[in-house]
């Protein structure tokens, strides 16, 4: 699943996103270099 469809596939999901309880973001896991790349701007989290 896109993490746009985690964030709006579920009632519960999308309230705790929006009492900033939760936050989904895209990444990509390498299994090369076992590096996570964030794709939605959150690596400073």
């Amino acid at each position: 699943a896109s993490a746009e469809q985690l964030r709006h596939g579920s009632e519960i999901l999308e309230n705790l996103i929006r009492s900033d309880g939760l936050l989904i973001v895209a990444a990509e896991y390498s299994l090369e270099t076992g590096v996570v790349e964030f794709l939605d701007g959150a690596a400073g989290l």
